[in-house]
């Protein structure tokens, strides 16, 4: 059986995460513009409701297609770094917005805050988790280990709370490891049968 390879598995799933997926979300064409700008006067645009975006415009007289960034918009203008050609009447447009699948800022209606989850995905792979997984189906293992983390609880509350709770867990599931090891190196010892031999005297009463 090949074993699984949890690293290629993170660095997969950040290829997945990584990978852009380009709409179109609004096209048109332009009423006037320059190298730099992009007027459309049909428009009506929140403020840099499209900035980052992507603006794909076609040059009417030579059919060639130019791909820039939005820094800004107005209203109706859209402006982004300067391209090989004017902007003119008649020039087509598109802008597209890259959606990442990473791209979540809310959660159940929360917002969230951005973060590297590299941590997180090594954290999937992490040895002690591993370990606290394949233990999932010695019922009898975690039971026990359960019912010793709630007797240092106890102890913690008993004692005022001193001392660190998290050194403490760590000796258990050090104490835990090191007790199943003993267990699994014990001797398997032979024993020797003992026979007994037992005489029965069998007397007939006779009653009248």
């Amino acid at each position: 059986m090949v074993e699984p390879r949890p690293i290629v598995v993170v660095q997969d799933l950040a290829e997945i995460l990584s990978r852009a997926t380009e709409f179109s979300v609004a096209t048109g064409d332009a009423s006037d513009g320059s190298t730099t700008t992009l007027e459309d006067t049909s428009a009506v645009w929140e403020v840099d409701k499209w900035k980052d975006a992507i603006v794909e415009i076609t040059d009417v007289s030579t059919d060639k297609h130019y791909f820039v960034t939005i820094t800004s918009n107005t209203a109706d203008t859209l402006t982004f770094p300067a391209i090989a050609v004017t902007v003119v009447a008649g020039d087509h447009y598109e802008i597209r917005m890259t959606l990442r699948l990473a791209d979540i800022d809310k959660w159940g209606g929360t917002s969230l805050t951005g973060r590297d989850i590299s941590l997180d995905l090594k954290a999937l792979t992490d040895v002690s988790i591993t370990g606290i997984l394949k233990s999932i189906g010695d019922i009898a293992a975690a039971e026990s280990l359960i019912a010793r983390i709630g007797a240092i609880a106890d102890a913690e509350v008993v004692a005022g709370a001193t001392g660190s709770m998290s050194a403490k867990l760590r000796r258990l599931t050090t104490d835990l490891s090191a007790l199943i090891t003993a267990v699994g190196l014990l001797p398997q010892l032979a024993t020797t049968p003992v026979i007994y031999n037992v005489t029965m005297t069998l007397a007939d009463s006779e009653y009248s």
